[in-house]
């Protein structure tokens, strides 16, 4: 069987790293013959860090499926953001002085403070730069983040409207996740491996990979965020290291 995770808030509840127990529960489904891929909103260079003994030989979708890193180790990008709707989103941006993260195939552009917790996890190793937003061409995914409470939903909604981007918003974080149209971890996923398929996930961007899942696993509550997707996951486990290892250990069938 084939195991696709999402590492935040899934595997790794510090942004830095997967505690030993989960690692060696991912390791056991290998030893096994199992095979294990993941899936995370983190382009491929923040992913990397983050799963230091699945770096190699792994498929790694990050960016919300916008760029993957094949078994064969290989970058290959999904479409970017087409530039029409790059320069409209670079008008919101200077518009309301929004905080930003805008990734390219590589390097990135931000303007985020330093006590945001995705901060912590931008450019960990610092394998990249931060760039002028306007050397940036061809964006994969962008990331506005902090936006006001009070343009937040006309902001969500305008951007929704646009049926040439693919939008995942985190209105409890008040940020917004846009990518080009039809990107996310199942399609990017169905590009590389096409049978059946286990999944974890915890976030609104997890949904089509979880409702396509064999079994898919919730990690986190019964909350407000599964009634709003319309999300009924096989297996709904607590937001522990010991209840996660524990899942994956007991589906190493």
């Amino acid at each position: 069987m084939h195991y696709v995770f999402d590492v935040d808030g899934t595997l790794s509840f510090d942004g830095k790293k997967i505690a030993r127990p989960i690692v060696n529960a991912l390791k056991s489904l290998e030893l096994s013959g199992h095979t294990v891929s993941f899936a995370s909103a983190r382009p491929i260079r923040d992913l990397i860090p983050i799963v230091p003994d699945f770096s190699d030989g792994h498929l790694l979708i990050g960016g919300n499926g916008s760029i993957v890193k094949t078994i064969d180790d290989e970058i290959k990008l999904a479409n970017p953001i087409d530039s029409k709707s790059f320069d409209s989103i670079k008008h919101v941006i200077n518009k309301y002085q929004l905080n930003y993260i805008v990734d390219d195939s590589w390097n990135y552009s931000a303007k985020i403070n330093t006590t945001n917790k995705i901060y912590k996890q931008l450019d960990p190793d610092n394998l990249a730069k931060n760039v002028n937003l306007e050397t940036i061409y061809e964006p994969i995914k962008i990331i506005l983040v902090n936006i006001p409470q009070s343009i937040f939903n006309d902001l969500l909604e305008k951007l929704q409207s646009a049926s040439n981007l693919a939008i995942v918003a985190h209105s409890g974080e008040n940020s917004i996740d846009i990518t080009a149209a039809e990107i996310n971890k199942f399609n990017t996923l169905q590009q590389y491996y096409q049978n059946e398929y286990y999944a974890f996930g915890n976030d609104s961007n997890d949904f089509e990979l979880l409702s396509h899942a064999k079994i898919s696993v919730w990690v986190g509550e019964n909350n407000e965020r599964l009634k709003q997707l319309d999300l009924t996951p096989s297996i709904i486990v607590s937001r522990s290291i010991n209840d996660v290892s524990t899942i994956i250990e007991h589906l190493n069938v």
